[in-house]
């Protein structure tokens, strides 16, 4: 085994010690399988944790230095897995995993699955790696399937731990080729290894010889066979194939401040493995005022081919991002930052993305999985798992909708078309505007750990910063969110932070006849009322502080005190959710800590879950409070909150009924135009029968309609309708703040009802005045398209006889001429 260039046998029961000192000697490690009787109901059985215990320590392995990993079950059957439950499984094999530690302290745990179960104890804290037996002849299916073990693996390590053909059924010259062309694929798609099975045709099950089929890679005889040369040679390129094309690499390293972590970046930068002379690395210095540009001489030194660039002053990511962008000339520009880890072969899994053909192109942008590094601390491990940290969202298993910016690879030619990257986003959110104009690919081996803020109140003002980005993001592409603000993503959202809620279904088959069972995800709002009741708790916290805030100015003393009780309710509930969320992570994920660590860790954690979307919110209102607006306010959208607009603009070319995409596409840039960085306008959903949204404030904006109606054959015409709306977020606000002057005028509070009311109309007036800044907006933007269009298609020019006529809508008798 070891002159054929294994490093690894996989054995199913453990083996006596001398055997296992024979394989330390030839420098293989084991995989020992821990026995028990899977296919039997036995999991509820408490005694089976006894005999894994005893089994180990009858072998007397525990701390053998042969071992690398134990394997507490091999392919549960699907059906008794459907017969106990998922999670009842799922556990079972969690306190198996807690056995075998208990005996052997620095042992690694993995379990055995198959396709048939493949959700079965990935999840479970304690598994180290996650493990599969896979057996597909075609290729494409098993690159596919490889890509999807990925996501299922998550933060995991992923193991193929069985891997063959049966050469009686095949031949053994097939058995040779699958071999050939399996084995490269599942190193390419980032597994920490594989077991060829088996090592010979002679096999037991049951205390029988098993004499129907023949995996070896050696007869019973031990004579080898073609597929044994085969694994050898395959064995001795891996795990990157010697002779691919490897594209170009710049990498730009872009740092402010970072002097406390990028040491750490620039030794890990100097284990980065790619092809030679084919990377060069761009340090961007974006105006540091600590250390770090002392830091980066020195890590210049010891990181070959790289470069520096000092920005004169701060002036955010995204501007150097492009400096470094601009700096290069290679065919690929990746990304990472001065606090991030990469893994030594990142470089390697994003180029072998971008050598793959999407469709009849490739891919523009390739990402990978951000994972937040361990071992710096109890307060900083235990916020590695808090919410809001960088994610990617996957359309499917190679094909991503977001990738983070931290973690992104882009060819540079089409980075460059789309402009580069928007100075707009200084913190974050430029990854998102950017991903909106690519088709971007995803490979989960891709990994970079990206180190979290080490302290409680570095984490908050981080995510006050990512509330802001999220909100200049709504700013540039609002169709990429509801009219309340909450992000619209297109597939699957990926991170390491923790969930209140987390619930799926395990889709069996009927009578659990499914040969690929899967868990699927269900969203929270039909799978956990819990994650809506909490949502609701903090909206209703937030609205209970306005008004103690407003009950205390107007010293209306019932209202401060109902105010207060519902708060202390509110946050009470909210703290206890996330104490007992943050403690079962910190005992799931962190078991090696005391009862005090665990205290130390579990505080921090559950604060940065109750407080992390009150900090994003913040942002994102201080965002929203200074955002530009369009000053245009006409009298003609103060009286008419309804218009129709009609006019005749265009020649009818062929006399037939088309489509009106030139005519919406020229209203859309022209209302860009006419109102420039105060132009939040969107397109409207595939359901709706509106056409644009154009958004004024975070609260009130206007919709519109656009209708071509090809007159005759000579003119079209083009009516145009809009009408003001308010989110919901503006309409509870109002109704709140009605009620509460209702409610102090009823209470003999004539003060505190003045005020309220006074409030209420301010506000009413504002939100009034920015539907109708919108609404101006849109019809003037329309006015300029209209007229553009008339000119480009040569029509008459506009006279008397054709005048932009405004038709008031039925609310009011209005005419007016512009």
């Amino acid at each position: 085994m070891a002159a054929a260039g294994m490093n690894a046998v996989r054995l199913y029961e453990p083996p006596p010690r001398w055997l296992a000192d024979l394989a330390h000697a030839h420098s293989l490690w084991l995989l020992v399988g821990l026995p028990w009787p899977q296919h039997h109901a036995v999991l509820h059985n408490p005694w089976m944790l006894d005999n894994i215990t005893l089994t180990m320590q009858a072998a007397e392995l525990a701390g053998h230095p042969a071992v690398a990993i134990y394997a507490i079950g091999n392919e549960i059957p699907p059906d008794m897995v459907r017969w106990y439950g998922a999670d009842a499984a799922s556990s079972f094999l969690q306190r198996l995993c807690l056995a075998v530690k208990a005996t052997d302290p620095g042992a690694l745990v993995t379990y055995a699955n198959y396709p048939s179960t493949e959700y079965l104890g990935v999840g479970a804290p304690c598994v180290d790696v996650a493990s599969f037996n896979v057996y597909l002849e075609d290729a494409a299916t098993f690159k596919k399937y490889m890509d999807r073990l990925q996501n299922i693996a998550g933060p995991k390590p992923l193991l193929i731990t069985e891997l063959g053909l049966d050469s009686r059924a095949h031949g053994e010259e097939a058995q040779a080729a699958f071999f050939q062309e399996q084995l490269p694929a599942a190193f390419a798609a980032g597994v920490a290894g594989t077991f060829a099975f088996a090592w010979t045709d002679e096999w037991w099950r049951g205390g029988k010889a098993v004499t129907d089929w023949q995996f070896g890679l050696v007869t019973r005889e031990r004579e080898p066979k073609p597929a044994l040369s085969a694994v050898a040679a395959a064995y001795a390129r891996l795990p990157f194939l010697p002779d691919l094309p490897w594209p170009s690499v710049t990498l730009a390293v872009c740092t402010h401040n970072n002097a406390a972590t990028l040491g750490d970046t620039c030794e890990a930068l100097s284990k980065l493995d790619y092809a030679d002379g084919q990377l060069e690395i761009v340090f961007v210095d974006d105006g540091s005022t600590d250390a770090t540009p002392g830091l980066l001489v020195s890590c210049q030194q010891r990181v070959p081919a790289s470069r520096i660039f000092t920005l004169e002053r701060n002036c955010g990511l995204s501007c150097a991002r492009n400096a470094a962008l601009n700096a290069s000339t290679t065919e690929v520009i990746a990304y990472t930052d001065g606090d991030a880890l990469p893994d030594p072969h990142w470089l390697r899994y994003l180029a072998l993305r971008f050598m793959e053909h999407q469709g009849n192109s490739t891919w523009a942008a390739v990402g990978g999985r951000s994972l937040a590094p361990l071992g710096y601390g109890t307060v900083a491990d235990s916020l590695a798992y808090a919410p809001g940290g960088a994610a990617h969202v996957l359309l499917n298993d190679t094909a991503a909708d977001h990738i983070a910016g931290c973690n992104s690879a882009f060819r540079r030619q089409a980075l460059l078309a789309v402009g580069g990257w928007d100075p707009f986003f200084r913190i974050a959110g430029d990854d998102v505007d950017v991903d909106a104009s690519m088709a971007v690919g995803f490979h989960g081996s891709a990994v970079v750990w990206h180190r979290r803020r080490p302290t409680l109140a570095g984490f908050l003002k981080q995510q006050a910063g990512y509330g802001d980005a999220e909100a200049k993001v709504e700013y540039r592409q609002p169709a990429r969110f509801t009219t309340d603000g909450y992000m619209l993503w297109g597939g699957s959202v990926y991170g390491q932070g923790g969930s209140v809620c987390g619930k799926s279904s395990v889709f069996y088959g009927v009578w659990g006849r499914a040969p690929f069972q899967q868990r699927l995800r269900v969203a929270a709002s039909q799978s956990c009322g819990a994650a809506w009741w909490l949502w609701m708790c903090r909206q209703a916290a937030v609205w209970a502080a306005v008004m103690l805030v407003l009950g205390a100015a107007t010293g209306w003393r019932r209202c401060a005190a109902v105010s207060t009780l519902v708060l202390a309710g509110c946050l009470g509930l909210l703290a206890a959710v996330a104490w007992r969320q943050a403690a079962r992570t910190v005992q799931e994920r962190m078991p090696h800590l005391s009862a005090a660590g665990r205290l130390q860790g579990v505080g921090p954690l559950a604060a940065a879950t109750l407080l992390q979307p009150f900090a994003r919110d913040w942002g994102n209102a201080v965002f929203w409070a200074t955002a530009p607006r369009s000053t245009t306010l006409g009298l003609g959208s103060v009286l008419a909150p309804r218009r129709i607009w009609k006019r005749s603009v265009l020649p009818h070319a062929n006399g037939t009924d088309g489509p009106s995409g030139d005519v919406l596409e020229a209203v859309e840039r022209a209302v860009r135009a006419a109102g420039g960085e105060a132009a939040v306008l969107a397109r409207a959903s595939a359901d709706s029968q509106l056409d644009f949204a154009l958004r004024d404030s975070h609260l009130a904006g206007a919709v519109a309609h656009v209708l071509v109606e090809y007159f005759n054959k000579k003119q079209t015409q083009v009516y145009i309708e809009t009408w003001p709306y308010l989110t919901g977020t503006a309409l509870a606000l109002l109704t709140i703040l009605a009620a509460a002057a209702a409610l102090a005028w009823l209470d003999s509070q004539p003060r505190a009802a003045r005020l309220l009311a006074a409030l209420t109309g301010v506000l009413a007036l504002c939100l009034w005045a920015g539907c109708c800044r919108a609404q101006t907006l849109f019809l003037r933007g329309c006015q300029d398209a209209l007229a553009e269009l008339a000119e480009l298609a040569a029509a008459t020019p506009l006279t008397a006889a054709s005048p932009l006529a405004v038709v008031a809508g039925p609310s009011s008798e209005l005419a007016l001429s512009i």
